[in-house]
């Protein structure tokens, strides 16, 4: 049997070049031997071929992306909340996914949010970052009347399906544009690459970071690669994690596998990485802000306890809820705001109207409950 594959066959050119796989897998189709034994032989064959090259892609995704960056000790990453499709109710309980801080988008949930308690429960006085729709600046120019200050990062991007980068002249224009009440955008520009796009940007001083929106398993490596490129810049790296299709069997799978892969790649030691979860596209996936129990694996708030928990330290406490100043949130900080309870003023008249809406209410007594004990 062995001569006759011999005089049959050539087994030196099969299997481990695309060429010789071609020829043998047509030689074999030709013989008339024992159907089981010709599917072994190919599919070990389509192993083999696969195998070595998916070490091949492996190997020179590693060697084309170099690229260093600081790191401290520990994991650094920060998680930003994106608020987009909010709805009330979701809104008033806001404290239960809150993290570092926001990821602003206003325009699609419900007219009736109180933005300002909404981003005092998410800790946007730590980190908050906005995105506008294509040539618009609503988003960026409404945080700031809710938060007190200019937003820390404000993306502006094209939609128009060919992952244009802003060009020089998109970026002088948005960074010229006047915040009323608070003056102009200056550094604080974010450009958005659905690939390693973004590379002369960077190098812009008004560009203060970069957002990779992870929307397919085939963009994932080079959209880490790009995150460690604008790491190495010096810039900082905000990774917009929705679900979508194929992505895990519930979104709180996904993220775990994606945090594991970041982690082999080190970016979450990078205290400008940010990890940015979004449920989005909830009318399609079922996702939602609040968990609907203890198991529930499709929740934003299940994502942030784990990200959370995975990272290894508590989210910061709100210091806006840190009444008396002493650095903690505990009866004495509860005992001033029920004082002023149900007083009424201009915009923080006093520090118990925690979201500044003119009222000590139970939005502030949430904020204050939200953050007791820390």
């Amino acid at each position: 049997m062995v001569l006759w594959f011999k005089n049959k066959i050539n087994f030196k050119k099969v299997i481990f070049d695309s060429s010789s796989f071609l020829y043998s897998f047509f030689s074999l189709m030709h013989l008339k031997f024992f159907p089981a034994v010709l599917s072994s032989i190919l599919f070990f064959s389509l192993f083999c071929f696969l195998t070595l090259f998916l070490s091949y892609r492996e190997a020179i995704a590693k060697s084309s992306c170099p690229y260093e960056f600081s790191v401290g000790d520990g994991l650094n990453f920060k998680i930003l909340v994106d608020v987009n499709q909010l709805d009330e109710k979701e809104a008033t309980n806001a404290s239960r996914f809150a993290a570092d801080g926001v990821w602003a988008i206003t325009v699609n949930s419900s007219s009736n949010i109180n933005w300002r308690n909404v981003f005092d429960l998410l800790n946007a006085n730590k980190w908050i970052v906005t995105e506008d729709n294509p040539f618009s600046t609503v988003v960026v120019d409404f945080v700031p009347n809710q938060i007190g200050r200019i937003v820390d990062g404000a993306m502006f991007y094209y939609e128009n399906g060919l992952n244009t980068i802003l060009t020089s002249e998109d970026i002088n224009k948005y960074s010229s544009h006047i915040v009323p009440g608070f003056g102009p955008l200056g550094n604080r520009i974010v450009v958005l690459a659905r690939n390693f796009g973004a590379v002369k940007e960077l190098d812009d001083v008004r560009v203060s970071g970069e957002a990779f929106e992870v929307i397919g398993p085939g963009m994932i490596g080079q959209d880490i690669c790009g995150c460690k490129y604008a790491l190495s810049k010096g810039k900082k790296c905000y990774f917009l994690l929705p679900m979508f299709k194929g992505a895990g069997s519930s979104y709180l799978d996904y993220i775990k596998n994606m945090t594991n892969k970041l982690a082999k790649e080190g970016v979450l030691k990078s205290p400008d990485f940010f990890m940015v979860p979004a449920i989005y596209v909830r009318q399609s996936t079922g996702l939602r802000f609040l968990s609907v129990g203890p198991d529930d694996q499709n929740s934003m708030e299940s994502v942030v306890n784990w990200l959370v928990s995975y990272r290894g330290y508590t989210t910061p406490a709100n210091t806006s809820a840190d009444l008396n100043n002493d650095g903690k949130v505990d009866i004495f900080d509860y005992n001033i705001l029920m004082s002023n309870f149900g007083k009424t003023g201009v915009a923080g008249f006093v520090k118990s109207d925690i979201n500044k809406d003119g009222k000590v209410d139970i939005f502030d007594y949430n904020i204050l409950i939200s953050n007791f004990g820390k």
